[in-house]
């Protein structure tokens, strides 16, 4: 009797952990499908008419953030038919001045949404939806969830036009495929795109970066690679000699996919040390919310003083970033048991095209000279806590994991060297760090009139010496802003309203011949906040282009000839006004 209750329940368990082991394959399914670029490859089609050509490739370079799509070019050209790549229905429409421009999102049966942005037009009837739906919020910018019966589309169906909008700097098409269930942009070119790239990846050149305690004082070597045949690149000499037993390395690489110029990111990086794989990079998937760890992942110093891209082949401590297949050690090249190694970097493209260069690192003990003190004036941030400081009228509070290593914190004050700056000029430490989420920043100004105190802000001054407007509270005699940048801080004040210029408008003009009327929009300091538009007496959507400064209005078919008046309101951050009234004859 105790032979068969053991046998019965070791049955059970047997049947419990297949039931087990079922529950779980479905629940990891999905991650393990991304994970493995097991996608469906005939599923979609193109979403162009045209052959399609990449100019940004998936999880690229970009300022602050990983590039979430690809880019396909459209021939320097605007308005080509954008078609739905698969069955769906419209799940999300977005319209910003800024960002993906006018965007569709359509989500499909078989889990994934694609996702077109920086058009120009919608189809007519989702065009005509989201109108209403601006003028029933009195707002160019707005973010709608149709039902999921509104917009049914069909594999080709016109979805819209492309375009330049947002924050576009050239006409294309961004495209994106995601995770539907967790709207993680999944690298689109798993899914059987036809595109061409028969070219190799280009390795410009190599960065040694010192460890250990020396990472923060030390100063990176970078050394250029030179092509000696196809996929092949070589340093100047074989071997690199360094006075640190921990070294991380960094490589800056592009590609160049057939017919195209543009550089865009590789798909795969490997870093080995003794033919044994420390690192391996693949551009899969990732999710928006980690997307600012980019400032981690490349050599945040060399993008900000060289204007330069390197991808750093080692991991800092805060680097939470899940697109590495595998970091063993963290990425880090340890010398201390052999003291010379042989180090080989591959940049491999999504075709499979490699590019590889090899060298060797030699650790030598350093001198004295070379040794590094800590010196003084300098204030210990670590990564994982909550750090504060205060001194000279100032105060700042860091939350917990704002930056992605030990930061020996640096601060210094000078005094203002313009009438305009209200404020001593604060250095917070160093412009070439990078902080990942926001902190408090707290100044205190030099006497200010209470009829200006409205008009006040804490400006932060960026790498090209311009003041950048910083949204600010008063709190008691101090004004408080937030900020994710080191560098300068002041206090300045902004009187002065927009201004408003009319292009293809004058007093009186007869527009008939005419589909819009257009004004050129600017505001010198704190930047536009708001623009109205009322044509005789009634709100009418205005739609704006930053990046060219232009506010326009497409004239309604079914406004009534005879004389109009436009009464037009822009205001700028600090609620500085400004107000044009215009007639004319249409």
């Amino acid at each position: 009797m105790k032979e068969t209750s053991i046998i019965l329940s070791d049955r059970i368990s047997k049947k419990a952990a297949l039931k087990l082991l079922f529950v779980l394959i479905l629940f990891l399914l999905p991650g393990l499908l991304i994970s493995g670029n097991n996608h469906p490859e005939d599923y979609f089609i193109s979403p162009l008419k045209i052959p399609l050509e990449v100019t940004g490739t998936f999880a690229e370079l970009r300022n602050n953030h990983f590039h979430s799509g690809i880019d396909f070019r459209t021939q320097r050209r605007e308005d080509l038919p954008v078609l739905a790549v698969a069955d769906g229905y419209v799940s999300r429409v977005n319209v910003s001045p800024v960002g993906f421009g006018k965007a569709i999102y359509i989500s499909h049966p078989n889990g994934y949404t694609s996702v077109y942005a920086h058009m120009n037009d919608f189809f007519p009837e989702l065009s005509a939806y989201v109108k209403n739906a601006q003028y029933a919020q009195k707002s160019f910018n707005i973010e709608l969830y149709p039902d999921r019966n509104q917009f049914r589309v069909k594999q080709g169906d016109i979805i819209g036009l492309s375009g330049n909008t947002g924050s576009s700097m050239g006409p294309h098409l961004h495209f994106e495929i995601r995770e539907t269930a967790t709207q993680m942009p999944i690298n689109p070119l798993y899914f059987g795109f036809d595109v061409s790239d028969t070219d190799y990846p280009v390795m410009e050149s190599l960065a040694i970066y010192p460890l250990g305690m020396n990472r923060h004082f030390s100063s990176p070597m970078y050394f250029p690679l030179r092509r000696q045949q196809k996929g092949v690149y070589t340093l100047s000499k074989d071997t690199i000699k360094v006075n640190v037993t921990q070294i991380g390395a960094g490589i800056s690489a592009y590609d160049n996919l057939s017919g195209t110029v543009n550089r865009n990111g590789p798909y795969e990086i490997k870093l080995f040390q003794e033919n044994q794989l420390l690192y391996h990079f693949k551009a899969s998937t990732f999710a928006f919310s980690e997307t600012r760890y980019l400032n981690a992942h490349i050599d945040y110093h060399a993008r900000i003083k060289k204007n330069k891209w390197y991808n750093k082949l080692y991991l800092q401590p805060n680097n939470r970033f899940s697109m590495y297949e595998l970091t063993r050690n963290e990425g880090v090249i340890d010398l201390s048991q052999e003291t010379k190694q042989n180090i080989s970097i591959e940049v491999t493209d999504f075709k499979g095209n490699v590019s590889k260069t090899s060298f060797v690192l030699q650790y030598s003990e350093p001198s004295e000279a070379e040794i590094f003190e800590l010196g003084e004036n300098l204030t210990l941030f670590p990564h994982n806590r909550r750090n504060t400081f205060s001194a000279n009228e100032i105060n700042l509070k860091f939350p917990a994991y704002s930056f992605y290593d030990t930061v020996y914190f640096q601060y210094e004050w000078t005094p203002p060297v313009k009438k305009d700056i209200h404020s001593a000029i604060h250095h917070v430490h160093r412009n070439d760090i990078p902080v990942h989420n926001f902190y408090d920043i707290k100044i205190k100004p030099y006497d200010i009139p209470a009829h200006l105190r409205s008009k006040s802000f804490i400006c932060y001054e960026n790498s090209s010496g311009n003041p950048q407007y910083l949204s600010s509270d008063w709190e008691g005699e101090f004004l408080k802003a937030r900020s994710r940048d080191f560098g300068k801080f002041y206090v300045k004040i902004d009187t002065i309203p927009p201004s408003i210029r009319p292009l293809n408008i004058r007093e009186g003009k007869n527009m008939t011949t005419y589909d819009r009327m257009t004004f050129t929009i600017e505001d010198d300091l704190s930047g536009i906040s708001s623009y109205t538009g009322k044509l005789n007496g009634k709100w009418i959507l205005m739609e704006y282009d930053p990046k060219n400064k232009l506010l326009f209005h497409i004239f309604e078919e079914d406004l009534s000839s005879g004389e109009h008046q436009l009464f037009l309101t822009v205001e700028d951050n600090v609620k500085n006004k400004f107000q044009y009234i215009i007639n004319f004859k249409r």
